[in-house]
């Protein structure tokens, strides 16, 4: 009986017209996505590329040679101000001499992708501060992190993946990034506020209750269905999304290293701003190959949307109108991620907040804990609370719609 209820909710929502708008608004903001991102990209790669560095340099040497007028301008008796100009004259040559290489090569035909040069440098540079003896164990763990994802890149003789660059793997985690700050939640609202409150007209009301099952597995029967079609609609459009990027861009590296499941602690013996920074816990965490980070996000942001559906569906238990579910959860939703970000009192409590835990790639990597200042915020505590909220809210929605008084 259960299941006939469950497909019978799952054709009354794939049935209405609201289904489908809401999903064409989903495509439609996953491709305003991509075309912010594919301008953003086509702006870095103009910057980037061998007139973009020329008018830089230019540009460069322009602002040097006012700060070197300003400096010409005051008493020459002052050692400090000499040593400047001294020191600016060195960086104009240096800027000077690099624009005339690069537009020669340019009038030349010869100018060559040195990103290997570029990456041994970072490389060496990374293994000389990890070295540094005068530098604190606990500042080093994020270098080490970074300087395995370098020598990924040269062990396998591969250019490293600008931030910038669309690729199939880093679109998706942006994806899922930007939805879960509330745009999720919000759409999650929208879509499934009335599934409950919406039944509460007489005519539908009176056709539940006359079947023989009980209250309880017509409840059951609606969660089930709305978590199916959410997830369903959700992962399908950002599956197809990183297909086709992934096709038409590149993938990236399905092997390259991810931090997963880092820890952070504040640093007591210093003080920056006011309060002890947040640092990474030296030996905590370890390296994932990307796809199975990316395997491990789509499962994360699942737990995100049954945690969302419950919460949707509580307001929906609580209210006999679809419109006032709608407000009350959409206002909830943003409400909590703006008091999280902009009060420090909420930032503390923000890791007992499932709406905290919508970035499933931050709470992976062990990022969010950085975003947030909380190093409570761990993937551990994070699945527990979506865990356990959806638990909550469930048995809340059950007690409520199962003794609530209906007149017919």
């Amino acid at each position: 009986m259960l299941f006939t209820l469950t497909k019978n909710e799952l054709r009354k929502i794939f049935g209405r017209g609201k289904t489908y708008v809401v999903s064409i608004l989903f495509v439609a903001f996953v491709a305003l996505l991509f075309i912010g991102s594919n301008i953003s990209e086509n702006r870095a790669k103009k910057a980037n590329s061998p007139e973009g560095r020329v008018a830089s340099l230019k540009e460069n040497i322009s602002w040097l040679n006012q700060d070197l007028k300003q400096l010409e301008a005051k008493s020459a008796s002052d050692s400090t101000i000499e040593a400047k100009k001294s020191d600016l004259k060195v960086n104009i040559d240096r800027a000077q001499a690099a624009l005339d290489k690069l537009e020669k090569q340019i009038k030349e035909g010869t100018v060559t992708d040195d990103w290997k040069t570029k990456l041994d440098a970072e490389i060496t540079d990374l293994k000389q501060q990890i070295n540094d003896e005068t530098l604190q164990d606990r500042y080093k763990t994020q270098l080490k992190t970074r300087l395995d994802e370098l020598n990924y890149y040269k062990a396998n003789d591969l250019k490293p993946i600008e931030t910038w660059e669309i690729k199939g793997f880093n679109f998706i985690e942006g994806i899922m990034q930007i939805l879960g700050m509330v745009f999720l939640a919000v759409g999650i609202a929208i879509f499934m506020s009335d599934m409950v409150s919406g039944e509460f007209t007489p005519p539908t009301m009176k056709f539940l209750i006359i079947q023989p099952v009980s209250r309880g597995k017509v409840l059951f029967s609606k969660f089930i269905a709305v978590v199916v079609s959410c997830v369903s609609l959700i992962l399908s459009i950002e599956i197809v999304a990183f297909l086709l990027i992934g096709l038409f861009k590149g993938f990236g590296y399905a092997n390259m290293p991810m931090m997963f499941n880092a820890k952070y602690a504040f640093d007591m013996s210093k003080v920056e701003d006011g309060g002890h920074p947040l640092v990474q816990v030296a030996g905590i965490g370890e390296m994932i190959p990307q796809w199975n980070f990316t395997i491990r996000m789509f499962l994360l942001q699942i737990l995100f949307i049954i945690a969302c559906c419950a919460f949707v569906f509580l307001v929906s238990s609580l209210f006999k109108t679809s419109m006032i579910s709608m407000a009350v959860t959409t206002c909830v939703f943003v409400l909590v991620q703006i008091l999280s970000q902009v009060l420090s009192p909420v930032k503390k409590i923000a890791n007992f907040l499932f709406t905290s835990y919508g970035d499933a790639g931050g709470l992976l990597s062990g990022s969010m804990a950085v975003q947030y200042n909380n190093p409570n915020m761990t993937l551990a505590f994070g699945i527990a609370v979506m865990v356990i909220t959806t638990i909550v809210f469930y048995i809340i929605s059950h007690v409520v719609f199962t003794k609530r008084d209906i007149l017919i």
